[in-house]
């Protein structure tokens, strides 16, 4: 019984300190979790107040239309202001590189990100989304740990701005670029810009020997009217032009034209006043010279007039005159009419001759036509073969002048034989004479633009006809292929030269061209120094060379 109660009496303080523990236990716990919400409190406080604070640092930039955001390390936008959102949109939790600027990557340079390395604010300029410029400070935001995850930004439009300036600069480079002198000067008077070609004008080496200076300091001293006058244009505030003498660095002084206006502020307030010079040295030079030669036009005016009075006097002489050749023309126009009538009557005439003329050369040609039938008609009743070698001959003669009168039959022009085609339509019919074919003996005619006269071309023609039918006959024995050559062209204005050759056996060396009793050979001698009144010569070599050289009319 009293082991019992002993078990008893442990278990009861075993549970009783247990109690006591947990007890104090859960006192701890209350007394840790009053002093968290006393921390929490305080934070809620001093975070209402940083709220309280930042509410109205951001109600004051919206008042002033300048953007703030928040954003993190990994570019998401974790706060906007009312001027960006307005401006953006809502962009909370996207990425501010493609809000922004519409970009797929972040800017380069990123502010943000250099402001997170160096732990300082950094500035930048962008182009936004809206195709405006902006000025972005980005300024580290570190945490309760001390590291930088974010940070705030301050968002300036400054599109305004960059248009000014550039404005600015167009100004300034169009000034500069002016041919005319320009400076600025202030309400005093003082120089703060002038162009290079206000330095080459007033010969300046460079702005410092001219910035800070008076206007009035450009102008000759001597004359102090023009002074008054010079600061009413630089110093007031209207603005005309008018002609001054200005003076160079040297001291030498030279007539200008100053140009000038007003320089306001944007407000409209007069700040100062831009002067263009043009140097007038020039004009004022052609102005004197215009006025000497107004004064020798007018001179020359009243020498005009004297001339229109001697004028007028001679056109009385020529009114007269013109009467005489009015009678003259129309005795000249009856004359004229009457020589008309006179070469209707000679081209009249003419042509009757040129058809009688056409006609006699048919005839001539048909009569000797006939004389060649009649001869082919004796062949029958001849048995003598030497006999008819000659008929033979005499034949090809005669066709050879009769082929002439057909040419000329043919022609145009009565007088003159186109003598290359007369030569080959003459060798054709003497290869179909004796039966040859060109392809056996080759024949070459070497004449171009050559015409002659009837006189002349008849006693050529035969000559052709005996050295070729020569060549034919004697030249190629056993029909021996070779090459016949006619050639005929000027050797100078008034000479031609007239060659017949071949590559036969050539003819044999006791044959003299002067005694020779060929028929042949002293036609042809007789008709080339008789008829012609040229020389013939000849060359064994490599065959036989017939040349003929002779006058001709021109």
């Amino acid at each position: 019984m009293e082991e019992k109660d002993k078990r008893k009496r442990k278990s009861k303080d075993k549970t009783v300190k247990q109690l006591r523990d947990e007890l104090k236990k859960n006192r701890n716990r209350i007394l840790l979790l009053e002093k968290e919400r006393t921390d929490r409190k305080k934070r809620e406080e001093k975070l209402k107040s940083d709220r309280d604070r930042l509410q109205g640092l951001m109600d004051g930039l919206n008042r002033t239309e300048i953007g703030v955001d928040i954003v993190n390390t990994d570019y998401e936008i974790l706060f906007q202001n009312k001027v960006l959102k307005k401006r953006f949109g809502d962009c909370a939790g996207k990425l501010c590189y493609e809000e922004y600027t519409k970009r797929k990557k972040p800017c380069d340079p990123c502010p943000m990100e250099k402001a997170v390395k160096s732990g300082k604010a950094r500035k930048a300029e962008m182009k936004g989304a809206d195709e405006r410029d902006y000025e972005l400070l980005s300024a580290p935001l570190p945490n309760p740990e001390g590291t930088v995850d974010k940070v705030i930004e301050v968002v300036r439009d400054i599109t305004e701005r960059k248009r000014l300036e550039s404005r600015m600069s167009q100004t300034f480079d169009a000034l500069n670029s002016s041919i005319n002198s320009i400076i600025l000067c202030n309400l005093a008077g003082e120089i703060n810009f002038v162009n290079p070609a206000f330095l080459r004008m007033f010969e300046y080496k460079n702005k410092k020997e001219v910035i800070g200076k008076n206007a009035a300091e450009l102008f000759a001293s001597e004359k102090t009217k023009i002074f008054a006058d010079v600061k009413a244009i630089i110093d007031e505030t209207k603005g005309e032009t008018e002609e001054f003498l200005a003076r160079r660095k040297n001291g030498t002084n030279f007539p200008v034209e100053v140009s000038s206006s007003v320089v306001t502020d944007k407000e409209g307030k007069p700040v100062g006043r831009m002067a263009s010079f043009v140097d007038i040295t020039k004009r004022n030079k052609a102005e004197e010279e215009l006025k000497a030669a107004n004064q020798q036009l007018q001179a020359s005016n009243q020498q005009l007039r004297a001339a229109e009075q001697q004028l007028r006097v001679s056109n009385q002489q020529l009114d007269a005159s013109n009467k005489q050749l009015r009678a003259s023309e129309q005795q000249l126009r009856s004359e004229i009419k009457e020589r008309k009538k006179n070469e209707e009557k000679i081209k009249r005439s003419l042509r009757e001759k040129e058809v009688m003329l056409q006609e006699i050369h048919h005839r001539v040609k048909n009569n000797m036509q006939i004389i060649s039938s009649l001869l082919k008609l004796q062949y029958e009743h001849i048995e003598d073969e030497q006999m008819l070698k000659t008929l033979k001959s005499s034949q090809d003669r005669i066709r050879s002048m009769a082929l002439i009168h057909e040419k000329l039959y043919q022609s145009e022009d009565f007088a003159r034989v186109d003598f290359a085609k007369y030569v080959k339509s003459l060798l054709s019919y003497l290869f179909g004479s004796f039966g040859i074919s060109q392809r056996v003996i080759q024949l070459n005619v070497k004449i171009t633009d050559v015409f002659l006269e009837l006189n002349t071309a008849i006693p050529c023609a035969l000559i052709i006809n005996e050295l070729v039918s020569n060549s034919l006959k004697h030249g190629f024995p056993d029909r021996k292929k070779g090459e016949i050559i006619v050639s005929m062209h000027p050797v100078s204005e008034n000479k031609i030269e007239l060659t017949v050759s071949d590559n036969g056996v050539g003819l044999p060396e006791q044959v003299d061209l002067k005694s020779a009793k060929s028929l042949g050979l002293h036609l042809v001698n007789m008709l080339a120094e008789d008829q012609l009144h040229g020389e013939v010569s000849l060359n064994r070599e490599k065959g036989t060379h017939f040349c003929i050289q002779f006058e001709v009319m021109q």
